[in-house]
């Protein structure tokens, strides 16, 4: 379509918010859309369903979660606009949730940018040029950007490069923006996590400086009073500069009652919701120009009365967090100004006061300040005095398009409500801001407590042996007395027992990805009890604060009363809501800290994953595995077994644990049984990881540092040192053996008769050694002597070899003899393709290249005779 094909015409825009669109969940902006008079030949419209509406599923989670679809929607209106835009044209914009702060980044796209021309001296311009020059003027924009500046990279990559170009699409004037309750475009369920990316990674926010261009003429925006979640606190729109006084300001935010969705509509029942979309078509037409057709949007005949009768200020509004919404952030709305914007006056639609002043609705915000005023339908603006509520602004009111009879009930109606409210009674809010915080802290608790829950799979063991649960913990405990703890122990071993049929039965119509946590809460009675009772009680806890805090509100804003006599107020906990200095932390834990911490685990999260990318490219290229030469490959007749030795001066072929990829000159075939066999014999070196004393089993993470280091392992998910076995130098085929006697690993936790895995530099046999070295001292801080990399010296290694070899311990107070080490590892595999069998323990493998030396292999120590045989 080229520019002169409908003149002085409207074009409306609409972007919906986050899972609205069509087919699914009905907003407002698409019952704008659908309300449009499509006969109106001076009309046209463009509507964009929200973000996460893809039929691809698993993208549609994706861009529901995290609006990843966002700067795509905004290209996509920007280029309609430039196909049909016309000097002259009406221009309106509606938009819901992230649909919103599409409008609003559009806005700003367009005021820096300009819009593309659609023909040229050679006629219309290709859809190819104009997607392309839509992308150029995006990248210029993002540029020129300043809310980008805060990832450090953008910072860099800008300095001493910055534009200043003036705007370039001033003329193109926006007769009216619509907007429901503006939300972040990128949404992480972690504030502090989103801060971290945004400043480290990746830059997240854009189009951010809270303004809107002065190129909209008009800007209303509709704002949710209840909603209750961090990721769900709007993007007002910071007012400086731009005109507030007369009968029509630039821009007016205005607030309703409901939650997100109960401003722009999603739920079955969305009476609510079209209080402010009455109020927004109202807006829309009262501030239109004039035309002699129809004054803003041309809507179909009867449309925005159907909307007015299915208005409700008395309709049941939603829970921001009910069910699984419980685990989103904490945080009532803040209505306070702030000394970065100006938000102007907190404006508040008349529909709330009538529903505050409704008794048997029992409604009252408890977000409310003081200060706010209330917007009446006849646009005037009714402000606390001393003794009444009265008229702030008399050069305000400039009524809205509705009967003067009607307008005048209405009128009345409002002025009654908002005369009826009584507070606000500061003390009853001051105790009900009290309880906030109190269920911010109670948030925070039953967080913490469902990580543990979902982290016991992983702690359980530990957490018992710290506690000292079971037999053959330890004689005494900080938690209890040890005949307590021995009592506690016998219970749970007795509930595991009894109710072993149970779990058994609930892990058989269990989904598997529940069950490892179904099995640690059996295995773990107490532990895991106690952690569903204090879910439990938290839970319930949250649901009685909110009923306070709803009851004060209600008590403080309607009746004007102060607190009951048995709502006491807690003076620590005031003390500590109040404190500058609790304050203070708050403010740079939640700025500096936490993101600093998020920070470190993305960067660790990346490092591990571009490692492991990295490593297992090189391993598929066969730049790690070299292979045995053609003609020494030795090939395995059926039932002939293939003994190799372990590494030494006379066996240099030998297998050891501290080559990353050992060649073992055997070949296999595809099809065929095979067993391979790993023994320790008495001319072979102990296994160590460093100065772990270890076995053929592999053992668990010791320590806090291995468990972190657990992201570098080659495989994550077997035991430190577990033998692997991969067939070809290229490729992909490899897998951990599996021991025929389905052997664990060795465990560091407590309740076994063994040592193992123990540090050498901390046993019996290494003091004896020091005992009688020339220089002791650096001999006991053996950790420390050693570089990184470096095994243990061969000086030791006889040392090592007696603790190694250490069979007598005592367990629950009496000597045992263990059966510990484990010198042999027999599993039996068939071969998925035929090619060179290769071996290696399992260790952190961290960036390497070719055959450069890991450090983290170089400093084991262990050898081993491996047997192949082939039995079919």
């Amino acid at each position: 379509m080229t520019r002169t094909a409908i003149r002085e015409k409207k074009i409306l825009l609409f972007a919906d918010g986050t899972g609205n669109a069509v087919t699914t969940q009905e907003s407002n902006v698409w019952r704008i859309y659908r309300a449009l008079d499509t006969s109106a030949r001076n009309q046209i419209a463009y509507y964009i369903p929200g973000v996460g509406t893809s039929e691809f599923k698993p993208w549609a989670m994706l861009d529901g979660a995290t609006g990843i679809g966002v700067p795509a929607n905004v290209l996509k209106l920007y280029r309609f606009l430039s196909w049909n835009y016309a000097p002259g044209d009406e221009i309106y914009m509606f938009g819901f949730s992230r649909g919103a702060f599409t409008i609003r980044v559009l806005i700003d796209l367009i005021y820096r940018e300009g819009l593309q021309p659609n023909e040229t001296e050679n006629g219309a311009v290709s859809s190819a040029v104009m997607r392309r020059n839509a992308k150029a003027a995006w990248r210029s924009y993002q540029r020129n950007d300043d809310s980008r500046l805060k990832n450090v990279w953008v910072w860099l990559r800008r300095l001493g490069r910055r534009s200043n170009a003036a705007p370039k699409g001033e003329a193109i004037r926006i007769a009216f923006v619509g907007l429901f309750d503006t939300v972040e475009a990128y949404g992480v369920p972690i504030e502090e996590l989103r801060e971290a990316i945004n400043t480290f990674v990746v830059p997240i926010s854009f189009g951010m400086d809270r303004a809107i261009a002065p190129s909209a003429t008009y800007v209303r925006h509709a704002l949710a009073l209840d909603d209750e979640r961090t990721s769900f606190h709007p993007i007002r729109i910071d007012q400086r500069g731009r005109q507030r006084d007369g009968r029509d300001p630039e821009i007016d935010e205005v607030w309703f009652a409901g939650v997100h969705s109960n401003i722009g509509g999603g739920y079955a029942d969305d009476s609510v919701a079209h209080t402010p979309l009455v109020w927004m078509l109202e807006e829309a037409e009262r501030l239109a120009p004039d035309d002699p057709v129809a004054r803003g949007p041309a809507l179909r005949t009867g449309a925005l009365e159907a909307f007015r009768e299915t208005a409700s200020s008395f309709a049941p509004l939603a829970d921001s967090r009910a069910g699984l919404a419980s685990l989103y952030r904490y945080d009532p709305r803040s209505l306070a100004p702030t000394p970065m914007w100006d938000f102007g006056p907190t404006i508040v639609h008349h529909s709330v006061a009538e529903r505050m002043a409704e008794r048997s609705c029992n409604y009252a915000p408890v977000v409310l300040p003081a200060d706010a005023v209330f917007l009446t339908p006849d646009r005037a603006l009714l402000a606390r005095g001393e003794r009444r509520w009265a008229a702030l602004d008399a050069t305000r009111p400039s009524p809205p398009p509705i009967e003067a009879g009607a307008l005048a009930q209405m009128q009345r109606r409002a002025e009654a409500a908002v005369a009826a409210l009584l507070g606000p009674a500061d003390a009853t809010l001051e105790l009900a801001r009290d309880h906030i915080w109190r269920r911010r802290v109670n948030y925070f608790a039953l967080v913490g407590a469902l990580a543990a829950l979902l982290l016991l799979p992983a702690t359980g063991d530990l957490l018992d042996n710290l506690i000292a649960f079971g037999e053959g913990g330890a004689s005494s405990s900080a938690v209890a007395p040890a005949s307590v703890l021995e009592i506690a122990g016998r219970v749970g071993d007795g509930l595991v027992s009894a109710l072993k049929g149970v779990a058994e039965l609930l892990l058989s119509v269990t989904p598997s990805y529940l069950a490892p946590f179904l099995r640690a809460i059996f295995a773990h009675p107490w532990i895991g009890g106690a952690l569903i009772v204090l879910l439990l009680w938290l839970w319930r806890r949250a649901g009685a604060l909110a009923e306070s805090i709803h009851d004060l509100a209600q008590r403080g804003w309607v009746e004007g009363a102060p607190p009951p006599p048995e709502a006491r107020t807690n003076s620590l906990v005031r003390m500590l809501r109040k404190s500058p200095v609790s304050a203070f932390l708050h403010r740079q834990s939640r700025a500096w800290g936490a993101p600093a911490l998020f920070s470190v685990a993305i960067f660790g999260v990346a490092l591990a994953g571009a490692s492991r990318l990295w490593f297992n490219a090189l391993v598929g290229a066969g730049l790690v595995c070299w292979s045995t030469p053609p003609e020494r490959l030795q090939w395995i007749g059926a039932g002939a077994a293939v003994a190799k030795p372990g590494y030494s001066k006379a066996h240099p072929d030998g297998f050891a644990t501290n080559n990353p990829c050992w060649a073992s000159g055997l070949a296999v075939e595809r099809g065929a049984a095979y067993r391979l066999t790993l023994e320790v014999g008495p001319l072979d070196d102990p296994w160590l990881d460093r100065t772990i004393l270890t076995d053929v089993q592999g053992f668990d993470s010791p320590s806090a540092s291995f468990l972190l280091a657990t992201a570098f392992r080659r495989w994550p998910d077997a035991a430190w040192h577990r033998p692997i076995a991969r067939i070809g130098a290229r490729g992909a085929e490899e897998w951990p053996l599996a021991p025929a006697t389905r052997d664990l690993p060795l465990s560091p936790h407590e309740g076994k008769c063994t040592g193992l895995p123990r540090d050498f530099a901390a046993t019996p046999e290494h003091a004896a050694y020091c005992a009688s070295d020339a220089e002791p001292a650096g001999c006991r801080a053996l950790g420390e002597r050693l570089k990184p990399g470096e095994a243990l010296p061969r000086a030791e290694i006889g040392a090592a070899q007696a603790a190694w070899e250490a069979r007598d311990f005592t367990f629950a107070g009496g000597a045992c003899r263990s059966v510990y080490p484990r010198r042999a590892l027999v599993s039996d595999f068939v071969a998925e393709q035929t090619g060179e069998l290769f071996l290696f323990v399992n260790d952190v493998a961290f960036f390497p290249w070719g055959q450069t030396p890991q450090s983290f292999y170089t400093d084991n120590t262990g050898t081993a005779t491996v047997t192949l045989e082939r039995r079919s």
